[in-house]
């Protein structure tokens, strides 16, 4: 039997799992996953091969969360920083007897989406990881582009395009630099606009100034998200309070509870009955499922902060534009936590004609099909080229 008839095992070594696959033509026959043992090198290497073996014989691609280095072949850009300057490849070839395929998780993400996930088809795929960190992978005519300094696709690194004032100042990244992509398009970015955002005083202040309240002498400020909080403002002045407390409205008890809000709901505070208790996000969430049976988030029963939602948007689509104006792809293709956000798929592509350098732009922008299985089906699929 060649290679090209071998079942194709993809192993995606994750942080905090490492999961093994077999594809036999595209079918997948085998799958396990099991603890990552974090910190722990000799332990990863015996447990990625471990899997391997009870894969069966077959080509093997691992993904990891780095790359290699194209001069001394070591893990590099790993945030799993046990794996950083490690023969991996190297290591697991010896340990498996077969040759053995290491690339970067986007790269694998890209890779399955291209060959038979939501990019089927195309010729020039981009796939983008939009999770706890933001990155890249490039997929021509099936096969991943690595590029000679193996690091095609690290767009996450690249600063965003002209940062506005919303964008500044620049965030510090851990790369050493400021102002990275993913700086503002990450997870925790979007986590950190939501909380600037939702600072009650700030809030409070910005609409009495030349907002909402333009004009008022006292303006009360609420917020009504993932907390309840609130800020006064006094003749454009907030007001913190001798205690730093104004304005902390969420946490006194809802007034005249009736039988529909009993028993009072406990409060992480340590009370019961608070009135962001009732009146959160999670308690929107809680109160939908009571009355209909169905667990939605408050994010799907109501929009709550549309202004972050609508900057990290944009952001996106300046972002996006920069890859369409250099590698003109046919399909970018959304991947990590944050792909779920229905709204990308409309709004971000009837923005980023603002930055295209081109009187139409027919990419188009999707979401993956493989979900959280596509890194460890690209791994497997980084041996698609073999034809004997």
């Amino acid at each position: 039997m060649g290679q090209k008839d071998l079942p194709r095992i993809g192993v995606d070594l994750g942080g905090t799992k490492i999961e093994a696959i077999a594809l036999a033509h595209g079918r997948e026959t085998f799958r396990k996953r099991m603890p990552t043992p974090r910190g722990d090198y000799e332990e990863t290497v015996a447990a990625v091969a471990a899997l391997a073996r009870d894969a069966g014989p077959g080509t093997v691609g691992v993904g990891i969360p780095g790359a290699l280095s194209i001069v001394s072949g070591l893990v590099k850009n790993a945030n799993s920083t046990w794996l950083i300057g490690r023969p991996l490849k190297e290591d697991l070839e010896r340990a498996l007897e077969r040759p053995v395929r290491v690339a970067n998780d986007a790269n694998c993400f890209a890779l399955s989406e291209a060959i038979d996930g939501a990019g089927k088809g195309a010729r020039a795929v981009f796939g983008v990881i939009l999770g706890t960190g933001v990155g890249g992978g490039i997929v021509i005519d099936g096969k991943a582009l690595i590029g000679c300094n193996a690091i095609a696709g690290e767009w996450g690194h690249n600063p965003l395009p002209l940062p506005g004032p919303t964008d500044l100042p620049l965030p510090a990244c851990y790369c050493g630099r400021a102002g990275c992509i993913e700086t503002y398009l990450s997870g925790p970015a979007l986590e950190r606009e939501v909380r600037v955002a939702n600072d009650a005083n700030c809030f409070a202040l910005s609409e009495a100034i030349d907002g909402a309240g333009k004009g008022a002498r006292a303006v009360f400020g609420v917020i009504l998200g993932t907390g309840v909080g609130g800020g006064i403002v006094i003749d454009g002045k907030a007001l913190i309070g001798c205690n730093a407390i104004a304005g902390e409205w969420g946490h006194n008890p809802l007034p005249l509870p009736g039988p529909t809000d009993l028993p009072l709901p406990a409060c992480y505070c340590g009370r019961a009955g608070c009135i962001e208790t009732y009146l959160s996000g999670p308690a929107l969430e809680r109160e939908h499922a009571a009355l209909s049976g169905e667990r939605r988030s408050a994010k799907e029963i109501a929009l709550v902060d549309a202004v972050a939602l609508s900057r990290y948007v944009e952001r996106l689509a300046r972002a996006l534009a920069g890859v369409i104006n250099v590698l003109d792809p046919d399909v970018i293709v959304l991947g990590g936590g944050l792909s779920n956000i229905e709204r990308l798929y409309t709004d971000v592509p009837r923005l980023w004609t603002r930055y295209v350098f081109s009187d139409q732009v027919t990419t188009r922008l999707v979401r993956h099909v493989h979900g959280d299985s596509s890194g460890v089906r690209g791994a497997a699929w980084l041996w698609n080229d073999v034809s004997s």
